[in-house]
């Protein structure tokens, strides 16, 4: 559906007019782009969120020109240390992220060409998490669009996509199980930064085993990981 939306999306931007914008959180510095629909204002108005990964304003630029052409200014931004925004997103968490989004609404509240109890943000993805996180921290909030969002936390997708491919790869039950509690143990002593004497175990006893470097969902990165 939205593949068929975005087609219709005229391909120039000349009855759109877009404006460079920075705002900040903490620290840290977003640069974006406000696209401006070619109705007169003061408009509703959206932050379209990034999913996973790096990800800078372009990849949004359709959406964005899509919500334009329909009488709503969208707002585009470059991930914290991507493109031209400061800051680094894999040493972000989803606080972090949800804090940048409620940035660019703040700044878009304040101008005079958008109606600010109007808008909202639109997140794909793991954006979809950070819209939602982002909501439960703002009252001022209009909606949010959340696009193939997951309907679950991101432990239980994280564990789900472990079993799911070690069920593939023809692994025996026992060894799902083993590599799903390791998953667990490791996203439970990141979280709560405690249990790291039983993780070490239970990582050292596992590490021989041959689904322990094959899953590609696997966290080996804390601390003792490989």
């Amino acid at each position: 559906m939205c593949n068929r939306l975005l087609s219709s999306v005229p391909q120039t931007h000349d009855r759109l007019s877009e404006e460079e914008v920075s705002f900040t959180n903490g620290d840290v510095i977003l640069s974006g782009t406000l696209v401006l629909p070619p109705t007169k204002g003061p408009h509703p108005a959206v932050v379209i969120v990034n999913g996973s990964g790096p990800w800078v304003r372009s990849a949004g630029q359709d959406f964005a020109d899509f919500f334009a052409l329909n009488g709503v200014a969208a707002l585009i931004y470059d991930k914290r240390g991507c493109g031209h925004s400061t800051g680094s997103w894999n040493e972000a968490g989803f606080d972090d992220l949800a804090g940048d989004a409620l940035a660019g609404l703040e700044l878009l509240k304040h101008r005079p060409d958008i109606n600010p109890h109007q808008i909202g943000l639109e997140g794909g993805s793991q954006g979809g998490w950070i819209v939602s996180l982002a909501a439960s921290r703002s009252r001022d909030l209009a909606f949010i669009i959340s696009v193939s969002g997951p309907g679950i936390t991101p432990e239980a997708q994280g564990a789900y996509c472990v079993e799911q491919w070690m069920k593939a790869a023809s692994y025996s039950k026992a060894d799902v199980k083993e590599a799903r509690s390791l998953y667990l143990l490791t996203v439970r002593c990141r979280r709560t930064d405690s249990g790291w004497d039983e993780f070490e175990a239970t990582r050292k006893a596992d590490q021989s085993k041959p689904w322990y470097n094959a899953c590609p969902y696997m966290d080996r990165d804390a601390p003792g990981g490989q």
